[in-house]
């Protein structure tokens, strides 16, 4: 079993390997929530035919040049995200990160990263509009122990297309099934693990929304979002929502959470384990993988049925971490 101080041992791993947990201590940072709603909802569809895999994504937003991220990790015992389905991208977001924060400017870049012995690597497709230019463009990349970034391959043969009407994005990924590569191979009859973030007007970091981890499944029930199978080469018309139901997935600003919270391990740069500055009192559950957040948490609502814990709603609880041992400010971009 994973216990809490097997984490903290990892993190303080890396702050003697020169990657510094905590910063200097502060008064409780706050998120103006006012500045930009705490949550968005986007609908998501999935297919495939016997060539491509297809994702379509929809929101509504005034924003002119959003991105969207997708991560998505096997099942594989070899190559899965160890804990991605409990704990999502959280597991790549540390205190130490670039503007988290246990970070000082004196750390220079620190971007997110899986722990070691987490497996991996995790594939990310990452679309981007520009100003004027909704259709926008996509980067296949891999986030590992190293971080993330482009695959050296370049992947192979992800694209997306974005496209807005009356302040309605809609984007669409498409993908081989094959593998090549780094990529992870897209077999139908399997399961998958996937998480989205959106970035608003490019937002990076804590400004940008994210998801819980969601299950995919390619011709398997999942419980979360289904792909539909097409016959040889046909196309998806997402559009038909009757064929294609579409899953509506809140994501939510994650403030100031990091893995270290999550987990009740968050070190100083001597390695010794302090307490946050509000507790997770679930950290002990994730830690050991007996629970993840989506058992214990909805994003918007309180009211939950079992075997869902009550444990509050997240556009609520991510206010409530306020990073009394860093400098950093939370406060939400317009």
């Amino acid at each position: 079993m994973r216990t809490e101080r097997a984490f903290a041992v990892v993190a303080c791993a890396w702050a003697g390997a020169g990657l510094g947990c905590l910063g200097s201590s502060s008064a409780p940072a706050t998120i103006d929530a006012g500045a930009r709603p705490m949550t968005q909802a986007v609908q998501v569809q999935a297919a495939h035919n016997d060539e491509s895999f297809f994702l379509h994504a929809r929101w509504s937003s005034s924003s002119l040049a959003p991105a969207l991220a997708v991560a998505l990790s096997s099942r594989a015992p070899a190559t899965e995200v160890r804990d991605f389905a409990s704990a999502g991208c959280f597991l790549a977001c540390h205190d130490f990160c670039t503007g988290m924060p246990n970070w000082i400017p004196e750390d220079g870049d620190r971007p997110m990263a899986l722990f070691p012995g987490f497996g991996g690597p995790a594939d990310v497709w990452a679309w981007r509009a520009q100003p004027g230019d909704p259709v926008g463009q996509a980067v296949d990349s891999s986030l590992g122990t190293g971080g993330l970034g482009p695959k050296p391959d370049g992947g192979v043969g992800l694209a997306a297309t974005g496209s807005v009407a009356d302040l309605t994005w809609d984007v669409l990924y498409t993908r081989p099934l094959a593998a090549g590569g780094e990529d992870i191979p897209l077999s139908p009859g399997d399961l998958y693990h996937l998480g989205l973030a959106l970035h608003p007007d490019g937002s990076e970091g804590r400004y940008h929304y994210v998801s819980l981890p969601l299950a995919l499944g390619l011709d398997v029930p999942s419980g979360g979002l289904d792909a539909v199978t097409l016959p040889g080469v046909a196309l998806p018309d997402f559009s038909d929502t009757a064929s294609f139901p579409p899953l509506s997935v809140d994501l939510f600003l994650p403030g100031i959470t990091s893995f270290e919270f999550l987990v009740g391990a968050v070190v100083d740069r001597n390695g010794q384990l302090r307490n946050n500055d509000y507790r997770h009192g679930g950290a002990r559950a994730v830690a050991t993988g007996a629970l993840g957040c989506g058992e214990c948490h909805r994003v918007e609502s309180d009211s939950v049925v079992p075997p869902v814990q009550n444990a509050g709603a997240l556009e609520r609880l991510v206010l409530r971490r306020g990073g009394v041992f860093s400098p950093a400010q939370v406060e939400v971009s317009p």
